[in-house]
């Protein structure tokens, strides 16, 4: 028990010491000012990249798991929350976010505490235990109804009535509530009905583990993931989890234990607590939505939510895998597989509108058609095929594995390749045109010539005749061609790249043509890197929360500190991340769609891709003249960065930084830095004023 103060007539709770003191080291967050839950999106996620839910919320989603016709709006299915339990007899005192165990904590009037996790080696439970009390509390969903299997209940996510029949199972005992089921709306017509079984604790029967421990949990197999390919398979395989689960005495500190380690990779700040938690907070938000083992990626309101109905899109490729792969390499390769995996709808993608190749879906789901609701994004809106082939290239810069080249990313960039060879159309002069698209900056619809997805089909081309070369391949003769005469609209008066062919310099919603010069890294003199981000820097709109993120990057990359410094205060600095947990949203104050991990992948680039100076490039993973975030932090530590089977960290001062491998695996090659070996535990140190290229010697 916690202690508890009589104040008056009033019961105060003190914050539990463990909560003050992780607070000082900005692995975790608290609040005792419970007000924040009226705001539902300030809510604190519990997620592992396969199960995932808001605390006290209704909802919970499982990976993969969609339940409406593409097109109509196809969205991730929506599951009765089986862990939104709630003390009966105590008010909530306060809650936590802690981001090194991957837990939430609430703590109650009367001093018990109650946490929530999804566990993160085994991957398929949710659990939430309640440590304090006597055996004869009692329980409730948060709501303060009894916890049912109906659908029908709303939320602020979904309208309800999640399309799914639930049964409970003859295998139920008083303890053990079993549930099996079907979702019944199909992706498309020979989409697969994903079934499903829930085994959850009773409301009213919580495990008793001792020492005034009691424990909910409830576990969710899908046909999937499932060992077993019969209902009853699947049964008995989520019976013997749940039973192996129980009681098992060291549950959560397996759990710790394992979120301790993949926290031990990230970024840390000294000097600006503030931006320390904001940093935490982020890749809280983005380990929480993903999992080594499970080969599917998330959407732009992570697994927690069902913002933008849980559909992935190019918020995945561009904004949130760069962090998974440089710091947890594992957790990109499982974005990757999952674009891989639905290669074939987007090869009928691109068979539908007359074209060839792969054309990835605007909006992604189960099979990797095309899913959303309106026709304009999925005919137009085609820069999304070049966003995969760069994410699939990255892939290779930080590996340079032959076999995953040959097996998974050059296959993609041929066939994006080949769709972009099939979308060109010759003008007169013999230059080519991608036209009728709808730009990154989605109010520039129906134009020809859009600079970023010129940029990046031209880049594709040379990925792939590169990656072909590695392979003793040759690409298609014609392909050269398009790629050397492809328009790139360029005013030569004012030096700079007007956003499309006929642009009138208006305002536009979000980063556009600044992507050319990250992430793309599109070839450009740096004068005219400027001059785009200058001219557009102006003629952006104050609105979505990733684009000022860009203009820190470009600016810190051509030495324009102070313009980099005003652009990551427009980042941070305007309450967005806001509320007790420094949750994102789409657009300032937290509006928008929730939990927009779109915004903390660009936040966290901002940090080591500005600040930081890391860039993976063809041979070489470079750093220049890093330097602590802006603001009054006076240390940036980047640990455990991945690069070619190396985990290396980068430790920033102001006036120095030094490079030190922590570990390599048994197939890695010799590093070396600017042609100095570096050696497991041997840091060497460099002004923050060089340019550093780590790579294996040739």
């Amino acid at each position: 028990m916690h202690p508890v103060l009589l104040v008056g007539a009033v019961l105060a709770v003190s914050p539990p010491a463990e909560w003050v003191a992780k607070e000082k080291t900005a692995s975790l967050m608290y609040t005792m000012d419970t007000s924040f839950t009226s705001n539902w999106k300030a809510l604190p996620t519990v997620g592992n990249g396969y199960v995932s839910t808001l605390v006290t919320n209704p909802a919970e989603y499982v990976a993969g798991v969609y339940n409406w016709e593409a097109k109509t709006q196809s969205s991730r299915a929506t599951f009765p929350a089986s862990t939104n339990i709630a003390l009966e007899g105590a008010s909530p005192a306060g809650y936590a976010l802690d981001m090194q165990f991957g837990t939430a904590e609430r703590i109650y009037s009367n001093g018990v505490l109650q946490r929530w996790y999804a566990h993160r080696v085994q991957k398929n439970l949710l659990v939430t235990e309640f440590i304090g009390g006597t055996g004869s509390d009692r329980y409730q969903d948060g709501a303060g109804r009894r916890p049912s299997v109906d659908c029908t209940h709303a939320t602020d996510e979904d309208p309800g009535n999640c399309y799914m029949e639930y049964t409970k199972a003859g295998s139920s005992t008083s303890e053990m509530e079993v549930y099996t089921g079907t979702i019944d709306r199909r992706e498309y017509p020979g989409s697969p009905l994903i079934s499903f079984v829930v085994v959850r604790t009773a409301v009213d029967q919580p495990v008793e583990l001792g020492g005034g421990v009691r424990r909910f949990l409830s576990v969710r197999v899908t046909s999937l993931d499932a060992n077993s390919s019969t209902s009853n398979g699947m049964e008995e395989e989520a019976i013997s989890m749940y039973k192996g689960a129980a009681r098992d005495a060291n549950l959560y500190a397996t759990h710790t234990a394992e979120w301790t380690e993949l926290t031990a990779a990230g970024m840390f700040v000294e000097g600006d607590h503030d931006l320390a938690q904001s940093i935490n907070a982020s890749f809280y938000g983005v380990l929480s939505a993903l999992h080594k083992e499970v080969p599917w990626d998330t959407s732009p309101g992570g697994l927690s939510t069902n913002g933008y109905w849980g559909n992935v899109f190019w918020d995945s490729d561009t904004w949130i895998y760069p962090n998974a792969l440089l710091f947890h390499h594992d957790l990109g390769r499982s974005q990757m597989q999952y674009r891989y995996n639905v290669r074939e709808g987007a090869r009928q993608n691109a068979e539908m509108q007359g074209w060839k190749g792969y054309q990835f879906p605007w909006q992604s789901g189960e099979t990797g058609q095309e899913v959303c609701y309106n026709s304009i994004y999925e005919y137009q809106e085609i820069h999304i095929s070049g966003d995969v082939a760069q994410a699939m290239w990255q892939m290779w810069r930080a590996t340079h594995d032959k076999q995953l080249l040959a097996d998974m990313v050059y296959p993609v960039l041929y066939n994006v390749s080949t769709f972009w060879a099939s979308r060109v159309v010759q003008n007169r002069d013999g230059t080519y045109s991608i036209n009728n698209v709808m730009c990154p900056d989605e109010d520039a619809n129906g134009v020809n010539n859009s600079a970023y997805t010129n940029a990046v089909a031209k880049q594709t081309f040379v990925w792939t005749k590169l990656a072909a070369a590695i392979l003793g391949k040759t690409t298609p003769a014609g392909w050269d061609e398009v790629e050397a005469k492809l328009v790139i609209p360029f005013d030569t008066t004012k030096q700079y790249h007007p956003e499309y062919e006929g642009y009138k310099e208006g305002m536009v919603k979000q980063a556009d043509v600044v992507l050319m010069g990250y992430p793309l890294m599109f070839p450009m003199p740096h004068n005219v890197y400027f001059n785009d981000l200058n001219f557009y820097g102006n003629h952006t709109r104050n609105s979505v929360a990733m684009t000022w993120a860009i203009f820190t990057i470009g600016y810190r990359s051509i030495g324009y500190d102070d313009q980099a410094a005003k652009a990551f205060d427009a980042t941070v600095r305007q309450n967005n991340p806001s509320g007790p947990f420094h949750t994102w949203g789409e657009y300032e104050e937290n509006s928008g769609c929730p939990n927009f991990l779109t915004a903390a992948g660009g936040f966290l680039q901002s940090v080591w891709a500005g600040f930081g100076g890391v860039r993976l490039t063809d041979g070489a993973l470079t750093i220049t003249k890093p330097a602590p975030p802006s603001g009054g932090s006076d240390r940036l530590t980047l640990s455990k960065l991945y690069y070619l089977g190396c985990l290396l960290t980068v430790d920033i001062h102001p006036d120095t930084f030094s490079v030190v491998i922590d570990s390599c695996g048994a197939q890695a090659p010799s590093l070396y830095a600017n042609q100095t070996a570096l050696h497991v535990g041997t840091p060497v140190s460099y002004s923050t004023q060089q340019q550093i290229s780590i790579g294996a010697r040739q």
